[in-house]
């Protein structure tokens, strides 16, 4: 698999081999952890699935507390859901910022 120009460090949203690498484990492993919710949930941008670099960092730093434990400290600061099928339209989201 080809380098990526930015190293991990440097970018805003990790892949499961980041996050495998800064934590110094397979990326398999990565999977089963995510698997059994002891990492924080992942995003999904189209296909692909990533994780914020400054929620894995925070994570860490917290002492990598189950997917429910850091869920209940943090979805405030880092995961802001609306309700299901509550999302907004692209025109509700300019419509705001004007």
């Amino acid at each position: 698999m080809p380098q990526s120009p930015n190293p991990p460090c440097e970018r805003l949203a990790l892949t499961a081999s980041d996050v495998a690498m800064l934590l110094g484990i397979s990326r398999a492993h990565v999977w089963r952890l995510n698997a059994a919710y002891q990492l924080p949930e992942p995003i999904r941008l189209g296909k692909s699935v990533r994780w914020p670099r400054a929620e894995i960092e925070a994570w860490l730093a917290a002492g990598a507390p189950s997917r429910p434990v850091w869920e209940r400290h943090t979805m405030p600061l880092f995961r802001q859901h609306e309700p299901q099928g509550q999302e907004q339209r692209p025109e509700e989201l300019r419509s705001e910022s004007a």
